[in-house]
């Protein structure tokens, strides 16, 4: 009994001798995350609350982005406390926004749900033109052409009808001059119109290429429209030949800088 009594108080003695554990650390505790931070799980899902795989996501006045997993979600670590915009974007959907709270130790999570975009689709359709102008006699044979509706002199021009919903005319004409010209006076003019003679726009004189935004504001939608190419005023063009593309776009305006050429082999 003695013996018994000796061991337990030996063992006692030896829990009240050891020192006490020290408090485990954010990343210890098994969070992931560094001292006095907190992260987001963030989770995108569609209207059906179907994860959306791949989705971009991107916080705002950070560096961080990256796309989800399979099952639509990405964690961010490592975030200083305070508020955040998360945007989710993700191809055939609309781009979504959240805000999300960081606390320090904590992640927050965060689901965003992406609507489907159903905008009707852009679209933009070329009319191209391999002109030739036998004979242009200058500001004369404007008048002529102008007059007549053509003559066998000029192949000069494309009459097009575009569909609802234009929002942006792109004019392009591309040459070489078959003349010399000295004085720098072979510029050509472009010329848009409807047929009916209405919404006249015409621009600077210009040299090759010749590429002009035009504006959609003065055509009536449903009519027709002519668009053309016309010599020099001040200089004959003989046997000049030219490319004349006139593309029209839809729902959307082409992006900036965009040209035919760039699709053109």
């Amino acid at each position: 009994m003695r013996a018994l009594l000796a061991a337990a108080l030996v063992l006692l003695a030896g829990c009240a001798s050891a020192p006490e554990a020290a408090p485990a650390s954010s990343s210890e505790a098994g969070t992931g995350l560094t001292e006095g931070t907190g992260g987001i799980h963030v989770i995108v899902v569609d209207e059906g609350i179907r994860p959306i795989a791949n989705a971009s996501i991107q916080i705002a006045s950070t560096p961080a982005g990256a796309g989800t997993n399979a099952d639509g979600a990405l964690t961010f670590t490592d975030l200083p406390p305070g508020s955040y915009i998360v945007t989710a974007s993700a191809p055939g959907y609309l781009q979504g926004q959240a805000t999300a709270v960081v606390v320090a130790g904590e992640f927050t999570t965060l689901r965003i749900t992406l609507q489907a975009d159903r905008r009707p689709a852009p679209y933009h359709v070329t009319y191209p033109l391999e002109g030739l102008m036998e004979a242009w006699g200058g500001i004369a044979q404007f008048l002529v052409e102008d007059a007549t509706g053509g003559t066998d002199l000029c192949t000069c021009r494309i009459v097009a009808t575009p569909e609802p919903d234009l929002v942006a005319i792109v004019y392009e004409a591309f040459w070489t001059p078959t003349l010399p010209d000295p004085g720098a006076l072979g510029q050509f003019y472009w010329f848009v119109r409807q047929t009916d003679g209405q919404g006249l726009q015409q621009g600077d004189y210009c040299f090759s290429p010749c590429q002009v935004a035009v504006g959609t504001g003065p055509y009536v939608q449903g009519s027709e429209l002519e668009f053309r190419l016309d010599g020099p005023d001040l200089w004959p063009a003989i046997e000049q030949h030219f490319e004349l593309f006139v593309t029209l776009w839809y729902h959307l305006p082409p992006p900036a800088g965009w040209s035919i050429a760039d699709e053109t082999p």
